[in-house]
């Protein structure tokens, strides 16, 4: 006989605690593995000067499980899986949201997934929304100022 593990929720959340003793009652009839209860939570982002990416570990599921949506500037990472045995039915499914920066060119945005599950969101950076930027000084324009009640008022002289 098959002894469940002991479920304390005293370093998690309530629903950390529901979570583990889903898979505690799935992995004691053999529905699932105990490792591969989830989706995995491992992501990275890189934001650089000329490309945005996501990497996002889907390992479990299979290609056509994922979807990936751009909804204005927000990217939506769904994936989707449904398993039912003689004992029952497992669903599996996350949602991801992130937001783009506001550089980022929208029309050239691509997905890849590698042979180990590793699902890639890139797109590159115009850089035509830039928050910081250099602002050219002129030099042929003379200017003037005068003091003028409590302003100081300062205009291009002719």
């Amino acid at each position: 006989m098959q002894t469940i593990r002991n479920v304390t929720c005293t370093k998690g959340t309530v629903e950390n605690c529901v979570r583990n003793l889903g898979s505690c009652i799935l992995s004691y009839w053999g529905m699932i593995e105990q490792d591969n209860t989830r989706a995995n939570d491992e992501h990275e982002v890189i934001n650089d000067s000329t490309k945005f990416v996501i990497s996002l570990d889907v390992s479990q599921f299979k290609p056509e499980e994922l979807r990936v949506h751009l909804n204005g500037r927000d990217v939506l990472i769904e994936g989707n899986q449904e398993k039912s045995s003689d004992i029952g039915y497992v669903q599996k499914s996350f949602i991801k949201r992130c937001t783009l920066p506001d550089d980022a060119d929208l029309d050239a945005i691509e997905t890849n997934l590698n042979d180990l599950g590793r699902l890639l969101i890139e797109t590159p950076k115009t850089g035509l929304h830039t928050f910081r930027r250099e602002i050219p000084i002129k030099l042929n324009a003379t200017i003037t100022s005068k003091f003028e009640k409590g302003v100081i008022i300062i205009e291009p002289k002719n």
